[in-house]
């Protein structure tokens, strides 16, 4: 018997904001820091949507 492997194609940003939002949502101690990484979405996308899934208690802006 063969197993059927679903796939789906993702740009980079979007497979990281997965990860990332995987962990969080796994484990709630887990924070995202970084610069522009609130409102700003990141560079490229790269946290896009975590803001508003997790808040700002735990996706968190901080300087250069």
């Amino acid at each position: 018997m063969t197993a059927t492997v679903e796939s789906h194609r993702l740009t980079t940003a979007r497979a990281v904001v997965d990860g990332i939002a995987a962990e969080m949502e796994r484990d709630e101690s887990v924070c995202y820091l970084g610069e522009d990484v609130g409102a700003y979405g990141g560079i490229f996308g790269s946290s896009t949507g975590l803001l508003d899934r997790f808040g700002a208690t735990r996706v968190i802006d901080t300087p250069i």
